[in-house]
């Protein structure tokens, strides 16, 4: 049935049902999902060599909500890009915190939350992540005191920078912070990272600081940062990874949309959860149908 307005009455029916999903799922040990995410993390190293903290589990993050809005903001990107990719193209960028931080942004999305790391733009208005994975881990791992055999969690975001200018690394309490630029979606360093740089200036001019504009201003959370998974890493006298001379041949690539990984896997632990889990299997049926806007090829 229609109503005047051209809806599908049944349709909105079935929509109003539809509970957003907001699910951690943990993947299994050596499966195609956990050495695609382990890939991600070796691709974007800053330097091609081993760390001492391993990966030891790999959780998808399902959040309806934001993965719907990442597309509708992505898409709003790609039509004012005018053709320049990089305003559109999705990347990955990586952020280590506490265990209710990550749980948070996991159900809610990454807030603003105002800091005294304001080395590329006011905390208070935008979020930073990290471009390279070795480099949050090791700047984790030296500014805080570890004790045995603590694990550290890493979120893996997708990420679209849209419009980015470039910024002087900004550090010390007399300097004012850098405000989101109009017309702009993110900051990233004027200085590229160097192998040769110490671990502090490496990971600032790592950062990228992302943030959104509704209107005159600037919203709490960015659209454009999408939790994707959690990797849990932890020291045990081992090295990681033992090569980097497979990843120009590498070819997996997993879809933004999780719930289309987790229709398609054959993870014995997610196939699980689709069979205790009926709104997750009915959830993945749905988006594995949905004809998404896709990332255009190059």
């Amino acid at each position: 049935m229609t109503d005047e307005k051209g809806t599908n009455a049944n349709e909105e029916t079935e929509n109003a049902f539809e509970v957003p999903l907001k699910l951690l799922l943990e993947t299994s040990n050596h499966s195609k999902i956990e050495r695609s995410v382990h890939d991600i993390l070796r691709k974007n190293f800053l330097e091609q060599r081993s760390i001492t903290w391993k990966p030891i589990k790999v959780e998808l993050i399902v959040n309806t909500s934001l993965t719907a809005e990442f597309f509708a903001v992505r898409k709003k990107f790609e039509k004012a890009a005018a053709g320049n990719r990089c305003e559109f193209e999705e990347r990955y960028a990586f952020l280590i915190e506490n265990d209710t931080q990550i749980l948070d942004i996991c159900h809610n999305g990454y807030h603003c939350m105002e800091t005294s790391f304001n080395v590329l733009g006011h905390s208070k208005y935008g979020i930073y992540v990290c471009k390279y994975a070795d480099v949050c881990i090791r700047h984790a791992s030296v500014r805080r005191t570890w004790e045995g055999n603590v694990v550290i969690k890493m979120i893996v975001f997708k990420i679209v920078e849209g419009k980015q200018t470039a910024a002087l690394v900004r550090k010390g309490p007399k300097l004012q912070p850098i405000a989101p630029t109009a017309q702009f979606t993110s900051h990233c360093s004027v200085i590229t990272p160097k192998e040769t740089d110490d671990l502090e200036k490496q990971f600032d001019q790592s950062q990228i600081f992302l943030y959104e504009f509704d209107g005159r201003e600037a919203i709490k959370r960015p659209h454009h940062c999408l939790p994707y998974a959690i990797v849990s890493l932890i020291q045990d006298g081992s090295q990681w990874p033992l090569n980097f001379d497979d990843l120009d041949t590498d070819t997996n690539i997993l879809e933004t949309d999780t719930l289309r990984v987790i229709a398609q896997t054959d993870d014995p632990l997610l196939q699980n959860k689709l069979k205790e889990n009926i709104q997750l299997a009915e959830a993945a049926t749905r988006a594995l149908e949905h004809i998404y806007e896709e990332e255009p090829p190059p």
